[in-house]
């Protein structure tokens, strides 16, 4: 199995704010995963961020391989997609597993967004195999 990792960069977008936080906090910002945006954000932020890192298909797959996106640390509430389309969210299991070899374009976006407070990610990365 080959693996890529996702680490960055990524950029950290103020979705929605629940508190008057977001007003002392750029509206996006370059960071690296693993992260916990409460902790960049500060502590009385509340609200709903998105993290978002460009990354291109793995070049020289066999027609046989799957491409996997394995998100650690993902909590329940995170909503995925990718190329604008929703993804599964496998939040039973640590790590998340989500097959996306079918909705790989040549330049792909991914997108997690998370409810802060309590909301953090951990290692993101594609395996292939």
């Amino acid at each position: 199995m080959h693996v890529i990792r996702l680490r960055g960069p990524w950029e950290l977008a103020i979705e929605a704010a629940a508190s008057d936080a977001s007003r002392r906090v750029p509206a996006s910002q370059r960071i690296t995963v693993p992260c916990n945006p409460g902790e960049l954000l500060g502590a009385d932020f509340a609200g709903q961020v998105r993290l978002i890192r460009p990354f291109n298909t793995p070049t020289n797959l066999d027609p046989h391989e799957r491409v996997y996106l394995v998100l650690e640390g993902l909590p329940p509430a995170a909503v995925l997609a990718l190329n604008g389309a929703a993804l599964p969210c496998p939040a039973d299991c640590d790590p998340a597993r989500v097959d996306i070899t079918a909705g790989l374009a040549l330049h792909n976006r991914l997108e997690v967004t998370l409810e802060l407070p309590g909301g953090s990610l951990g290692e993101v990365r594609l395996e292939i195999g």
